[in-house]
């Protein structure tokens, strides 16, 4: 364990692409049944993540005492995980009402690790540094319910959880990783103008009570004749415990569209 630095370089880490080979072609396979009612769907698939993770590589330069070792992440990368994933999905309607589940098994997936540095003789205090990888299976759920019964209008409530086994603490400062992360989904949707003018508005919290962060969405769009489409709408971020929500909250957005199909 590293118990001082000398300096650390500062540095952008390149991101490794995985190269266009057979041996790295993604694929995936599905078999849906549907019946009077309800469906349910089977998946699997051999892909690469799109999310990169840092896979650091730690030089140690040392020093004559009493000074520090320096301490170099000249070769750290962004690398890509390769996933398999195994998932099921099904949907049941009765009468106004749709009920849908889905849930998928993946198993591959890499994280950062790190260590508590001490920077306390160089006015910084102790820091997090990345040391290494550690490779985890997740298994994500998500149950839903939706309703059609007001006219023009439906209502969607989605709630999700995201769980890693085998957690290590070390695997959650550096980018605030999570053994559950709970979301929850909001959404109402009405048409008016004889279905001219869709009107959305959309709620996602993460965490039991939003502490990891939200987001709003309000938009619109309308029809403005068959071809051409006008829309747009607001954005809204809250702040939350762990990345990117503990610095996205100033960064509200406003947008507009037009949108010509020929």
């Amino acid at each position: 364990m590293l118990t001082s630095l000398g300096t650390l370089e500062a540095f952008v880490a390149p991101e490794k692409i995985p190269d266009e080979s057979f041996s790295n072609t993604e694929w995936a396979v599905a078999l849906m049944g549907i019946f009077s009612g309800w469906d349910v769907s089977l998946h699997y698939a051999r892909h690469w993540r799109d999310l990169p993770y840092l896979k650091p590589v730690i030089a140690i330069i040392p020093n004559p005492p009493p000074d520090p070792p320096d301490v170099s992440l000249a070769g750290t990368k962004l690398r890509h995980s390769r996933l398999t994933l195994v998932g099921s999905g099904a949907n049941y309607t009765l009468g106004s009402w749709l009920f849908k589940a889905e849930i998928a098994w993946i198993d591959g997936i890499d994280y950062t690790t790190s260590t508590l540095v001490d920077l306390r003789p160089f006015g910084f205090g102790f820091v997090d540094v990345p040391t290494g990888n550690v490779e985890k299976s997740r298994l994500d759920f998500m149950g839903g319910i939706e309703y059609y019964g007001f006219t023009n209008t439906n209502i969607a409530l989605e709630i999700a959880n995201r769980h890693i086994f085998g957690f290590r603490n070390d695997m959650k400062p550096l980018f605030g990783t999570k053994e559950n992360m709970l979301e929850t989904a909001l959404r109402i949707t009405r048409t008016f103008m004889n279905e001219r003018l869709e009107l959305t508005a959309v709620g996602i919290i993460f965490g039991s009570y939003a502490q990891d962060g939200s987001i709003v969405r309000l938009d619109f769009r309308y029809d403005l004749r068959d071809a051409l489409e006008l829309g747009g709408g607001i954005v809204f971020y809250q702040k939350g415990d762990f990345a990117p929500f503990d610095t996205i909250k100033r960064n509200d957005r406003l947008f507009f569209e037009i949108k010509y199909s020929f």
